[in-house]
């Protein structure tokens, strides 16, 4: 099978960590967030966001060799804190963008995002060949 180098996984989670941060400090347009519907799939758009982003530290962190289980958790502790503390970091840069505002449950949804990565990891044994 096709293994990327660290580098480029590295890459990729710098590339993603990029573009949630464009797409957090750029401000909203008037009446963007009114409906129901774009709440919905705004609060989505977060969810996918940050199931990405943590598979991709995943990737970054363990080049996917074996490891132990204990090790194995760490690793995902290390993900999930990492991606929670950048939706957290996030949120705190909007409170200095026109018409954006920080929101305690935008950090809410975006670790259960990053839990649910877990989650789905843990269940399916993704980590273990």
């Amino acid at each position: 099978m096709f293994k990327l180098n660290r580098t480029i996984w590295i890459l990729f989670t710098a590339l993603e960590m990029s573009a949630i941060v464009y797409l957090s400090v750029r401000p909203e347009s008037q009446g963007s967030g009114a409906s129901i519907s774009s709440q919905v799939f705004h609060k989505f758009g977060h969810l996918v966001a940050y199931s990405i982003l943590t598979y991709l530290l995943l990737r970054s962190f363990l080049y996917f060799e074996k490891i132990d289980f204990n090790e194995r958790n760490k690793l995902l502790m290390m993900a999930f804190a990492i991606a929670v503390c950048f939706g957290a970091f996030n949120e705190f840069l909007q409170m200095f963008v026109p018409s954006r505002f920080a929101r305690w449950y935008d950090i809410l949804v975006n670790a259960i995002g990053s839990g649910a990565f877990i989650s789905f990891v843990r269940k399916k044994d993704f980590l273990q060949k």
